[in-house]
């Protein structure tokens, strides 16, 4: 049996080699029947098909680079935000987290993906964690909740959650979390709560509450209810830039030459607590004379004193300025080219989705136009890499500059840049501007001791005559600007059906 199956691939194996020979031979025949004129051609054909392939690659290796480039820039301002960071799934498996939330919990980062987060929840806590997944995965909007976490060691930290549904192109959706450790805030107020029970003389009282305001690091004004400052925490006088004389005692609005005259702040104070014992994480922006703009959370509480004293209200301030700035940059990496920053495909895919709901609903026509630099390689094969980047940021700049408030310009990886024109009542407003680009690529870039003369082919095509979709359209505009290279290059060519 054994040797019959060894037989028969052996007779398989030659039938194939011969039909392989017989394919060869009659390829070598043809080659040989061939007239100069016909090799010549297949001969060119052939060395330009391998100078493609090589543009490929070397386009490609630079796509790669800048790729990794760009994560390793969003890896780092994710991994060391000021606050903890990670992703859940629908599930409630981590999926993702920075190395803030591992340190946080005092556990190495592999050690968290694909767990449960309810795992370091704390065990009375945890109803209100899956309450506050449950609500944002049903409403999608923004939610805020607090609960103690356990850390690896077993001991507990109080932490604010504010989360957000993220929805992925391919994919369920996901929980993007942040997480700010409040375990001394919290503490405090506790404390402070406590003190006029525990000491029986107001001096006492008043004593103990002061070195508990002092031991926290967010500054702390503790306010009477006519709202002059009657206590504040050292970190407050370092934070804002103040002096003891010019606080105490002072109506909270007069504060550093009435700087604390912040509209949201009277709002808190005067309409929402009012009504309320106690608030959390209100966010005010303010641009202070002595630090600058500043991104803020309050946290305000009435305290009930003792009988017949009035009622007290600590406000606690959670300086957001950094992490807003983090998740700034980490939202504008996610969205624009790292080169060049420009839209990247993600957000032109995003801006063209608008732009043809508007175009449809209001019954105007949208221009997308496509365009690359000619004989750009020539610039990276003979000055070097450097040199054309260098190029392609200045090529953006005076897109930018060339464009229309209301068109958008992104790039989509090498010399290639897509635009939108929206909100046309005729092409012809597409061709205007369109034409004033190719005019202005005729001034030569100035790179280092280079002028450079880089012109530009443009495709164009126009929605709802090309077509009802993005990929359809953009396709199209790229159909276009190979017609405008194939016609001389330097010039825009409308996409004409072939």
């Amino acid at each position: 049996m054994e040797t019959d199956k060894k037989n028969s691939d052996k007779t398989e194996l030659r039938r194939r080699a011969e039909k392989k020979f017989e394919m060869e031979a009659r390829d070598t025949k043809e080659l040989a029947e061939m007239s100069p004129e016909k090799m010549s051609n297949l001969i060119h054909d052939l060395q330009v098909h391998q100078i493609e392939l090589k543009m490929q690659n070397d386009e490609l290796r630079r796509i790669h680079k800048e790729l990794e480039e760009s994560r390793d820039r969003y890896s780092h301002l994710y991994d060391f935000a000021p606050d903890g960071y990670f992703t859940l799934t629908e599930k409630g498996l981590i999926d993702g987290a920075n190395l803030t939330l591992a340190s946080m919990l005092g556990i190495v980062r592999a050690d968290l993906l694909g767990e449960s987060f309810n795992r370091f929840v704390q065990k009375e806590d945890q109803d209100i964690f899956y309450k506050h997944r449950q609500k944002i995965m049903e409403t999608e909007i923004p939610h805020t909740c607090e609960l103690h976490l356990v850390k690896k060691d077993g001991h507990e930290i109080y932490v604010r959650l504010e989360a957000i549904v993220i929805q992925n192109e391919k994919g369920p959706k996901q929980i993007r979390v942040a997480v700010s450790d409040i375990t001394e805030l919290r503490r405090s107020e506790k404390d402070l709560l406590r003190s006029e029970a525990k000491y029986s003389s107001m001096d006492e009282a008043h004593e103990f509450a002061e070195n508990i305001i002092n031991t926290v690091r967010e500054p702390l004004i503790v306010l009477d209810q006519d709202l002059r400052v009657v206590s504040v925490s050292r970190s407050f006088y370092d934070f804002f830039r103040v002096k003891p004389e010019e606080t105490m005692g002072q109506f909270i609005y007069d504060l550093g030459n009435k700087q604390w005259d912040i509209p949201t702040l009277r709002e808190l104070l005067e309409t929402i607590l009012p009504e309320k014992a106690s608030f959390n994480n209100y966010e005010v922006e303010h641009d202070f004379d002595t630090i600058g703009n500043r991104t803020m959370l309050l946290n305000a509480r009435q305290i009930e004193r003792v009988m017949g004293k009035e009622r007290i209200i600590l406000l606690a301030i959670e300086d957001i300025t950094e992490r807003k700035q983090y998740e700034e940059k980490i939202q504008h990496m996610a969205f624009h080219d790292s080169l060049t920053g420009l839209p990247n495909r993600k957000l032109f895919s995003d801006r063209l989705g608008i732009a043809l709901a508007q175009a449809k609903r209001n019954n105007k026509i949208l221009g997308i136009v496509m365009l690359d630099l000619d004989n750009f390689k020539d610039v990276n094969d003979t000055l070097g890499h450097d040199v054309g980047d260098i190029l392609l940021k200045a090529v953006a700049e005076r897109l930018s500059g060339t464009l229309r408030k209301s068109d958008t310009v992104a790039r989509f990886g090498g010399d290639e840049f897509v635009l939108i024109f929206p909100d046309m009542d005729v092409i012809e407003e597409a061709i205007q501007v369109v034409q004033k680009i190719i005019d202005r690529f005729h001034k030569p870039f100035l790179i280092d001791t280079h002028q450079l003369v880089v012109t530009t082919s443009i495709g164009i095509t126009v929605y709802p005559n090309d077509g009802m979709d993005e990929e359809i359209l953009i396709k199209k505009a790229d159909i276009a600007m190979y017609q405008a290279k194939q016609a001389g290059r330097a010039r825009y060519q409308l996409y004409r059906k072939t």
